[in-house]
C-alpha cells in the first residue's frame, strides 16, 4: 500500500520454502527524513573511533 493506494509488487528474488515474504507498506516521502538527519548529525558531532 502507498499514499496513492494499492500497487502491484514483485516478491523478493530470493525466497525460502515455507517462509512468507514480508511486504510492508511503502514509506511516505519524507517519513524518515528527520530521524536520518538526526542520526547523521549525531555521528558528525560524536564520531565513532575507527581505530
Amino acid at each position: 500500500m502507498t499514499e496513492s493506494g494499492p500497487h502491484d509488487m514483485f516478491v523478493p528474488l530470493v525466497t525460502i520454502v515455507s517462509v512468507e515474504p514480508v511486504m510492508n507498506a511503502v514509506p511516505a516521502v519524507g517519513q524518515h527524513t528527520a530521524a536520518i538527519l538526526a542520526e547523521l548529525e549525531a555521528q558528525r558531532v560524536s564520531p565513532v573511533d575507527s581505530r
